[in-house]
């Protein structure tokens, strides 16, 4: 299919405006209607290479279509109509200009507290009524739940709502727990969401919503889901399945301060693993989570109350008194400017303190230039400060600045591929510091690169020099560590091919070298169809078919190879004796110089060099000639 572009037009009614991407299983653009001025989302089936993909895709968007025009309600994305033309079908729905829930957690963090309880009410009303209509949505996570701008108010306001219901089942209508869906026909994303009884293949009831609905109310609240999948590896993926299936969550008001107890419980019965045990219904969560809201404008008032009190003692200079009610504040991250500083006079040692875990927190976050100013200036008024923690922790900070320096020396050889070097600065880096960062792997990584390397060139060598296992284990060493390494795969296959042909070609020139032409030329030709390459077997059989046919009296005398050894051989051993006589003839001519040269006069100096020329240059002619 030829994706939709810019400005391009459907049945004369919408305009193309941009395209958005792909969500899910279906390609998704941005156009207008343009007889309304209204923008909207058009969703297509996604064409893929895949056939089985496509009709998956074809499969759920039919289910999406189906559905989306059965349902209406304001927590719930408005479908509507359905068109096809010549090339595919298309589903006009609302367009979400805000984006999607996940996109929010993204961009900002966690929400507040008060806007991850509305979220969820909003969306467990919309889950209320789909269950009503006998529907599980099957497939409930951030990602499917839209921020629709509401423009006409006179101040624009976000409504979340439910969206893709390609996933959807009938809840009466589960004959088996292949109905439920096929979770492999899932997006990687969904893994952390996704009910223990899905992952079970048992027949889903609302309550898998539910259940979905609080990993992301826990993720609306801490930033992250209680089973986050950390790559989309099998061994990640099982490892959330395990968490879903047999894990407690940890509580969300660990990990998240100011959160009250009933939001806790709340959560925690959603993600309960037997569906017995959660809430019965999407109505009856309503309940608890209007509930929780309440008690957390409770507790926030509380939180008011409590810093009055603070503020109180510290008026009245109960400065320890003041100092716990202060951390206890702190503690719960109450929405409060003015603690720390109320803190830092209550007295020496809480400042200190607060010094103290601010340069661990930078200590933590690796920023180290900073974390030694804080060690200084605790130090500067306490030199043996926890008995003496704070200097131990400013000479790490200084060391890890040492080690940060080196590593990134080594990042930078590592990535001009000097291997070689790359190993000694990442060992040195382990001899400092055991498990620093991610340098063991990298220094296997470089290591196995320098074997690698050297394995390659070994092989090289050894084909070079017609040794045939050698280069062959060399090679097969360095695809056992990198099966795509340069040409490695194509030098192994012709080391193993030359090495079939060796016995051929020796039995090849056993027969040449008895004159046996017929069966040479057989042989050899045998030989230059394996390989034309191979040695000088091209040479050989063009000879034996010119002494068969009479065109030539006998074999030159060596092959091309040895001819050029033997010239090298013979021009490196004239080089040898040309350096030789160069420098005995120096010395000759200094002592002559020296020792006979100076007393005569300058007309017999002359003649006496000339005579020694004339017989030097002819030997130096003669020993520089290039004779094969």
């Amino acid at each position: 299919m030829v994706s939709l572009q810019p400005g391009d037009k459907l049945q004369d009614k919408y305009m193309i405006l941009q395209d958005l991407g792909t969500g899910g299983w279906s390609k998704v653009y941005l156009a207008e209607n343009i007889i309304l001025g209204l923008q909207v989302a058009i969703k297509s089936p996604e064409r893929g290479e895949d056939s089985e993909d496509y009709n998956l895709a074809c499969q759920l968007f039919a289910q999406e279509t189906y559905i989306g025009f059965r349902l209406t309600h304001p927590n719930i994305v408005r479908v509507y109509e359905l068109m096809e033309d010549d090339i595919d079908r298309y589903l006009v729905m609302e367009y979400a200009e805000g984006g999607t829930l996940a996109g929010q957690l993204k961009a900002g963090g966690p929400l507040s507290i008060a806007e991850a309880l509305d979220v969820s009410i909003a969306i467990c009303q919309a889950l209320d009524y789909v269950h009503r209509h006998g529907i599980v949505h099957g497939d409930m996570r951030p990602s499917n739940i839209l921020l629709v701008v509401d423009k006409d108010l006179a101040d624009e306001y976000i409504i979340h709502k439910l969206s893709d219901f390609g996933f959807a089942v009938y809840i009466q209508h589960q004959s088996q727990a292949e109905d439920a869906g096929d979770i492999d026909d899932l997006r990687p994303l969904a893994w952390p969401y996704i009910p223990p009884e899905h992952l079970k293949e048992e027949t889903l009831d609302g309550r898998a919503d539910i259940y979905s609905l609080g990993i992301t109310l826990y993720e609306m609240l801490t930033g992250v889901p209680p089973f986050p999948l950390k790559n989309q590896s099998r061994e990640a993926v099982n490892t959330v399945i395990q968490n879903h299936l047999e894990d407690p969550p940890i509580s969300p008001r660990r990990k998240r301060a100011g959160l009250c107890v009933e939001i806790n419980q709340t959560v925690l019965m959603m993600l309960e693993k037997n569906p017995a045990d959660r809430y019965e219904n999407a109505a009856q969560l309503l309940e608890a989570l209007y509930v929780a809201k309440k008690a957390q404008e409770e507790w926030e008032e509380e939180l008011e109350e409590r810093y009055q009190e603070a503020i109180r003692l510290f008026g009245e200079g109960k400065w320890q008194p003041a100092v716990e009610k202060l951390e206890e504040l702190l503690a719960d991250k109450a929405p409060y400017d003015d603690l720390e500083q109320l803190l830092d006079k209550a007295r020496k040692q809480v400042e200190l303190a607060k010094i103290f875990e601010t340069a661990m927190h930078l200590m933590e976050k690796k920023k180290w230039k900073e974390a030694i100013q804080k060690w200084k200036e605790i130090l500067s008024q306490d030199e043996n400060y926890r008995d003496g923690e704070a200097k131990r922790q400013q000479d790490e900070a200084e060391t890890q600045i040492d080690l940060t320096k080196k590593y990134q020396r080594a990042l930078g050889v590592e990535k001009r591929k000097q291997w070689g070097q790359a190993i000694r600065l990442f060992s040195t880096i382990l001899s400092i510091r055991p498990g620093y960062e991610d340098v063991s792997e990298r220094l296997a990584n470089a290591e196995k690169r320098r074997r690698t390397q050297v394995n390659y060139e070994a092989g090289l060598g050894f084909l070079n020099e017609q040794e045939w296992d050698k280069a062959i284990k060399s090679l097969m060493a360095v695809l056992k560590d990198d099966p795509l390494y340069r040409d490695a795969a194509s030098k192994l296959e012709t080391a193993r091919r030359w090495k079939r042909l060796e016995p051929l070609y020796e039995r090849a020139m056993i027969h040449y070298n008895h004159k046996r032409w017929d069966r040479a030329i057989e042989l050899l030709e045998e030989v230059v169809a394996g390989d034309v390459g191979f040695r000088d077997a091209v040479q050989r059989l063009h000879q034996a078919k010119l002494i068969r046919e009479g065109k030539l009296d006998k074999p030159e005398a060596g092959s091309v190879k040895e001819k050029t050894n033997r010239t090298s051989v013979h021009r490196g051993l004239k080089g040898i004796l040309i350096s030789i006589v160069t420098i005995a003839i120096g010395g000759l001519i200094t002592s002559f110089i020296d020792a006979t040269l100076k007393p005569l006069q300058p007309l017999d100096q002359v003649a006496l060099i000339g005579g020694a020329l004339l017989v030097i240059v002819p030997i130096y002619f003669f020993l520089t000639q290039d004779k094969h």
